[in-house]
């Protein structure tokens, strides 16, 4: 970005934004009221977003 005074100033932001998830579910078999299986299931994941933004003048030349 060429500023008022005729030179580049270049800007620069870096943003880290995490996130974490969680969710567990059930599943089971039944047949005449009685159970005959079941299986736990547990899953956890995350989530990374960067992102560059001019904000702040870092140096010019």
């Amino acid at each position: 970005m060429v500023g008022k005074d005729g030179q580049y100033h270049y800007y620069l932001n870096y943003e880290i934004r995490v996130g974490f998830f969680s969710a567990r579910m059930d599943f089971s078999l039944w047949y005449l009221d009685k159970q005959y299986g079941k299986i736990e299931a547990e899953f956890f994941w995350t989530r990374l977003s960067t992102s560059y933004l001019p904000l702040l003048p870092m140096f010019s030349y």
